[in-house]
């Protein structure tokens, strides 16, 4: 037996705090029926490495790693709202038959950054952000469930926020994602990381947090299927 998926929890779903509880204690009841690995999203603190980017022009190496050490922010934050989690820099603690001996029910936020300092591997640009990277970690894990949770239902043609006529897409290929290139709410890497290991993976709302169950037991849901 192993975890059955890697959620990407992203750090925008932190915007609006009602919504964030809702997801957590939806996340706590999730786990004791089916374990899964969470790995935080950057939120408004990449943001501000965005934005710290532009006004000192930072070699992107630094930029890169700074962004990473925002979703180790978020983790924490998760940490205060899941009341049996467990924070984890060490990737060789994520094995679940020995995991599940030492932290039974004890949901496990992997923080990504001291990993990907010594394991510097990705490229180092804007185009990755805590999508590619929690894909990535899935793949050093095995896990072939990943699950972006977010703010939005799933990709659409459009921005829906911008256009009425915006349709919503339930499955796409990486290679057509690849040609919406700055349209979708996905960085543009992850295409790239799901042509090369041949695992898709799920976005979805995490405003409707049985819809990530749902994903998981392999029912009918709103997502976006991205192979």
């Amino acid at each position: 037996m192993s975890f059955k998926a890697l959620l990407k929890i992203g750090g925008s779903l932190v915007n609006d705090p009602t919504s964030f509880k809702n997801l957590c204690n939806h996340l706590e009841k999730l786990y004791s029926l089916h374990p899964f690995i969470i790995i935080p999203g950057g939120g408004l603190f990449a943001d501000n490495v965005r934005l710290i980017d532009k006004e000192f022009n930072l070699k992107a190496e630094h930029s890169h790693f700074m962004a990473i050490l925002s979703m180790n922010l978020i983790g924490y934050l998760l940490h205060t709202q899941l009341t049996k989690s467990l924070l984890v820099s060490n990737i060789e603690k994520l094995n679940y038959s020995k995991w599940k001996a030492e932290n039974d029910l004890m949901i496990p936020i992997f923080l990504p950054f001291k990993y990907l300092l010594n394991n510097d591997i990705l490229p180092h640009s804007w185009e990755i952000t805590s999508d590619s990277i929690a894909y990535f970690i899935a793949q050093e894990l095995k896990i072939n469930k990943i699950i972006l949770v977010k703010n939005v239902d799933g990709l659409f043609d459009k921005d829906p926020n911008k256009f009425s006529n915006a349709k919503f897409i339930s499955q796409i290929s990486a290679d057509e994602l690849l040609k919406m290139s700055g349209t979708s709410c996905i960085d543009k890497y992850l295409p790239i990381l799901i042509k090369k290991y041949k695992t898709s993976c799920f976005l979805v709302s995490g405003l409707y947090p049985s819809r990530i169950t749902k994903i998981i037991e392999n029912k009918k849901a709103k997502f976006s299927l991205i192979f």
